[in-house]
């Protein structure tokens, strides 16, 4: 499912909510990447299982309705997150706090936040070390949010 979700971004790049596209027009741009997709890759009758195989698998992730387009898209939220903070790293970027606040809140898989729990702490860390006090990723009110400050909070009682 995470694949056949990438070949539609494949052809049409990843659109984020920072590029002010509404999700109609993405759902749509998406939807006829696939199209192309299927009829181009996959074409023949040999093939039709194959296309409805890859064409339900994509219309499962959109709709986010199954266990498993729900773990598919937290995954691909926090791969945005790594991708993210990797920007920070080897670029010098300070203009990513939204990519984390538009995502982090949504996450739903224990496991899945229980990882970006432990990527905003590398981040946070990164950007302490550089002396930048002003990135950090409010997230207070969010389980992410909590577990960040409650970290913060033992390593400076001297507990960790």
């Amino acid at each position: 499912m995470a694949l056949v979700h990438d070949l539609a971004e494949a052809y049409v790049g990843d659109i984020t909510p920072l590029e002010g596209v509404p999700s109609h027009v993405k759902f749509e741009l998406e939807e006829q990447a696939m199209k192309s997709f299927l009829n181009e890759m996959l074409s023949g009758d040999g093939n039709a299982q194959a296309r409805d195989r890859f064409r339900s698998l994509w219309y499962e992730y959109e709709a986010r309705e199954t266990p498993e387009a729900k773990l598919v898209k937290d995954l691909d939220r926090l791969e945005l997150i790594v991708q993210a903070v990797e920007y920070e790293k080897s670029q010098d970027i300070r203009t990513l706090k939204t990519f984390y606040t538009g995502s982090i809140p949504h996450l739903e898989h224990p496991a899945i936040r229980k990882m970006a729990e432990s990527v905003i702490a590398e981040r946070e860390a990164l950007w302490e070390a550089r002396g930048a006090d002003d990135m950090k990723v409010e997230l207070e009110g969010t389980a992410v949010g909590s577990a960040v400050d409650a970290r913060k909070q033992t390593a400076a009682n001297g507990d960790a």
